[in-house]
């Protein structure tokens, strides 16, 4: 018995020390484990550019995760140079989270209204310094203070550094503050960070743009916001910022809600909200019912902001708590894999595209104006958690083409219209247009001007926006922007002239001016410089020879390429050669097209050339047939080479005679060269002591009164018969 009784204390010590011996190995492994995980994964952050700049989304998030009730979070973010500190008024750490905070890992999972919580995320925030000042309060009302430091040299380094702050953290046994940071804001945990580096200082500054910008969307989302403080004493700035939501108020039976959200320098955003179980959708406007563009702010949420998803093709911010974001929180899994994650996300973003629609229809119904920021689609970028292909038939079939069939298009007359039923103008190309495009604007004139398009056009000053708004949709569907209905570009509308202004069953010719289909107080030629000028000036000069759009002088329609440039022909040459039936004036362009002065068509029409021909035509019709017109064309042509000196082209000029002897021809042909039977001038132009000669010769050889009318000065005979003679010497 004495032995046994001996024997049971050694064999106690023996197995305490054994267990104690297995304690301190698996305490040692999971250290050890925990601190090569921590040290990789940082490793992997320095060599990740993007991630030092996450880290004021990390400490806001799991502010957000320490709020008591709603409307009761104020995070206040304090920078001067060479330290940022941020501060929350949450509920105490517990102290199981300080482990979690010091060793790394998530509580999160314990509670489903969590999303940060110390995770991997905060480890970004290491990125701006190696050691953090740690100081707040426990849930038991102790205080505590301690530097968390994560030496990056290597993983012993960092082991010990985790193991030295976990022996630093020894809260006070008083539940009065022992340090300098509790403020009347009732702040309860304080992170201190000294910004040492410039890339630390960088990271810091774009932080904070980061955050004005999306700091408005985080209060809305994440209704456990009181206020977000900004207050920088730089150098180069001195701000302070609150970003806190005013009012929240429903608008209608929809479920659509205002949210008012205000910053301390008095400016004011409003946004409307669309929500149901699985996400909630976020558009912005202004004081005056103006819907505004989001510009560079993420379209997707998990509370904050997933910063990779500002090109992310949706007009408009997503929020979800459902979301399952990557690791990196750059966006959300909707690769191709069909699991129960994607399939999820999936199908948030569907419901989003429902909700924006209930939005625009809200907007549309008030009247508001340049709703069609909120259908502007951003193109479709790679993105490693993006399965592309399904995206754009997502935002095709859920969003666009619901939106196509609605009535959202603002008219002159502020009548909503779908824009499958509109005419929206368009340019031929596919490169963004300005805001206030002039080009388009152009366009939206000249489809004004036509009766009938009034009421399907868009607002003149949205024009330009709709335009880039189709050209948005085209990428989804992967053709161009001119296949959609309810486009009209510059092609189509000199399409629609060509066919309005002429019966197809009746000759070319009849495509007249007069036919075009414009508004009382238009004046065709007017109209129709402008619309070659605007064809011109978006490069469709192909499209003026093709189309019969351009006036002719006689007052038809035809191609470009069919007429000639005016070089500057009399009027007088064109009335002789109409005498001639010569539509000379058809071949010519309308010389009020101011577009055209400078463009050359097929061929420019040459002076020189018009009168041989007009001298041409008319020997032939002395030949063929010297009626009236002939008559005409002659008298008339004739002065006129007179006035113009055009000497040489008297040589063989067929004249007519008063003569009305029978089977004899009035037709004479003046002769220059030579004295032969040279006709006599009209006995009107005889000089007075010759008239009493008259009856002596021929009349067949005296050229006709018709003559004289044409050229009643004597001195222009006299100035012609010297002419003659000098050129017969």
């Amino acid at each position: 018995m004495a032995d046994v009784v001996h024997i049971r204390p050694l064999l106690t010590i023996f197995i305490e020390r054994n267990y104690m011996n297995k304690a301190e190995i698996k305490d040692n492994v999971l250290t050890e484990n925990t601190a090569q995980s921590v040290y990789n994964h940082l490793q992997t952050l320095r060599k990740t550019p993007d991630s030092i700049y996450r880290w004021v989304w990390e400490l806001l998030q799991n502010a957000r995760d320490a709020s008591k009730t709603s409307n009761t979070l104020t995070a206040s973010i304090n920078y001067r140079l060479g330290e940022l500190v941020f501060l929350h008024n949450g509920r105490g750490f517990k102290e199981k989270e300080i482990g979690h905070l010091i060793f790394h890992g998530s509580t999160k999972t314990e509670d489903e209204g969590k999303i940060g919580q110390y995770g991997s995320g905060f480890l970004t925030t290491h990125l701006l310094s190696w050691a953090i000042d740690v100081s707040g309060q426990l849930d038991d009302g102790r205080w505590f203070d301690f530097c968390l430091e994560r030496k990056p040299d290597c993983e012993v380094a960092l082991r010990e550094s985790m193991d030295e702050a976990w022996n630093n953290f020894n809260p006070s046994s008083s539940p009065i503050c022992n340090n300098d940071f509790k403020t009347d804001e009732g702040f309860t945990t304080r992170f201190v960070y000294p910004i040492r580096t410039e890339e630390a200082q960088k990271a810091v500054e774009k932080g904070i743009v980061m955050l004005k910008e999306c700091a408005p969307f985080v209060v809305v989302f994440n209704p456990e916001f009181a206020g977000i403080n900004i207050n920088i004493d730089t150098e180069d700035c001195s701000e302070k910022l609150c970003f806190k939501v005013i009012e929240r108020s429903p608008l209608d039976e929809s479920g659509i809600e205002k949210i008012t959200v205000a910053e301390s320098n008095s400016e004011v955003r409003k946004y409307l909200l669309s929500q149901n179980d699985k996400a909630s959708v976020t558009v912005l406007n202004s004081e005056n019912s103006e819907c505004l563009s989001l510009e560079t702010i993420p379209r997707l949420f998990l509370g904050f902001p997933l910063v990779g998803t500002k090109s992310f093709s949706f007009p408009a911010v997503i929020n979800s708590f459902k979301f399952s974001a990557t690791s990196d929180r750059e966006g959300v899994w909707l690769a191709k894999d069909e699991d129960e994650v994607t399939i999820e996300n999936r199908n948030i973003i569907e419901e989003a595209c429902v909700l924006l629609v209930d939005l625009v229809k809200y907007a549309v119904s008030k009247k508001w104006e340049h709703v069609h920021q909120w259908m502007k689609v951003p193109p479709i970028e790679d993105q490693k958690w993006l399965d592309t292909n399904w995206l754009r038939n997502c935002i095709r079939d859920n969003l666009v083409e619901k939106i196509r069939q609605t009535p959202v298009v603002l008219n002159i007359d502020n009548n909503a219209i779908a824009p499958k039923a509109a005419r929206l103008p368009l340019l031929e190309n596919d490169d963004e247009i300005e805001e206030n495009g002039d080009e388009v604007e152009m366009l939206w004139d000249l489809l004004n001007n036509v009766q009938g398009f009034h009421e399907t056009l868009p607002r003149r000053d949205e024009a330009t926006a709709w335009c880039n708004t189709l050209q948005s949709w085209a990428c989804l569907y992967e053709q161009a922007a001119s296949k959609f209905d309810e486009s009209f570009d510059g092609t189509q509308l000199a399409k629609y002239v060509h066919s309005i202004s002429h019966d197809k069953t009746v000759e070319p010719e009849t495509h007249r001016i007069s036919q075009l289909n414009l508004k009382e107080n238009i004046v065709a030629i007017h109209w129709l410089d402008s619309l070659i000028y605007f064809l011109q000036k978006s490069g469709l000069g192909g499209v003026i020879r093709q189309y019969w759009i351009v006036p002719s002088q006689e007052g038809f329609l035809r191609p470009l390429g069919r007429l000639s440039r005016d070089p500057g022909i009399d009027d007088d040459l064109k009335d002789i050669a109409e005498l001639l039936d010569w539509r000379i004036r058809c071949q010519l362009r309308d010389s009020r097209l101011n577009s055209l002065t400078e463009v050359e068509g097929d061929e420019t029409m040459n002076l020189d050339e018009v009168i041989k021909g007009l001298c041409e035509k008319l020997i032939a019709r002395a030949n063929q047939n010297p009626d009236h017109d002939f008559k005409v064309a002659s008298t008339q042509l004739f002065a006129w080479i007179i006035h113009k000196e055009k000497w040489d082209l008297l040589q063989g000029f067929p004249m007519f005679t008063d003569n009305s002897k029978p089977n004899s021809s009035p037709v004479l042909r003046l002769p220059i060269a030579d004295m032969g039977s040279r006709p006599l001038a009209p006995f009107r132009a005889w000089a007075k002591d010759l008239e009493q000669f008259s009856e002596v010769f021929p009349p067949e050889l005296v050229l006709a009164d018709a003559f004289f009318k044409a050229l009643p000065s004597p001195d222009t005979w006299k100035m012609l018969d010297d002419e003659k003679k000098l050129r017969n010497k």
